[in-house]
């Protein structure tokens, strides 16, 4: 698939998309199509289910100096989609999407694997405790993967409402773009769907979308 650059990305995301906010894209993957209809999409392709991600600032209280740290929740299937791969462990599977629970599992970044937990292997399955209770390690990413930021220090696995709501705008929605696809023609793709959004989600009303 097509390799995009920061850059790219930005650029996207700039790109007088209306109604819809877009970070970021990448080559082309498995997964559903945007658009509907047996046809798809001509432009991208997404992961299974909404590849999505929010940041959030949270506090490491394990160990004897608390430190606060950026998180990021993103959705199982955005790190298969942008082609991640662990230094250690495993990535989330699509069910690991619970807030609540003793086992909820979490990625931490190369950098704080290091610099926090001295580079120790046995951190995969170690109970790190955060101002929202403890969470199971289950794998590092390297420092190559520096999405969405490189501040990120620790990944949650995020869920997202089967309920749309055209006001709810906590996530950032990504995808991949098809090699034959330019940005310009993403942007176009994009902005046609949003006024079908009524027909095709009855709860996002015609009034909804002119009030967003």
């Amino acid at each position: 698939g097509k390799k995009l650059s920061r850059g790219d990305f930005l650029r996207l995301s700039g790109a007088g998309l209306s109604g819809v906010t877009l970070l970021g894209v990448a080559g082309c993957g498995g997964g559903g199509t945007i658009g509907g209809g047996g046809g798809g999409s001509s432009t991208f392709v997404f992961g299974r289910g909404a590849d999505s991600v929010g940041l959030d600032p949270i506090n490491v209280t394990d160990g004897d100096a608390p430190e606060r740290v950026t998180a990021a929740m993103m959705t199982p299937s955005t790190f298969t989609l942008l082609g991640a791969r662990p230094i250690l462990g495993k990535l989330f599977e699509v069910g690991d999407t619970s807030w609540t629970g003793d086992q909820i599992p979490i990625l931490i970044s190369e950098e704080l694997w290091r610099r926090r937990y001295g580079s120790d292997p046995s951190i995969i399955g170690r109970r790190v405790e955060i101002n929202r209770g403890g969470r199971i390690v289950i794998g590092v990413l390297p420092r190559s993967f520096d999405f969405p930021s490189p501040s990120v220090s620790i990944f949650y696995p995020a869920s997202v409402s089967e309920s749309p709501q055209i006001t709810s705008r906590y996530l950032t929605v990504i995808g991949r773009l098809r090699d034959d696809a330019s940005i310009f023609t993403a942007a176009t793709e994009l902005n046609a769907l949003v006024p079908s959004l009524s027909e095709r989600y009855p709860p996002i009303t015609p009034e909804l979308l002119r009030q967003s």
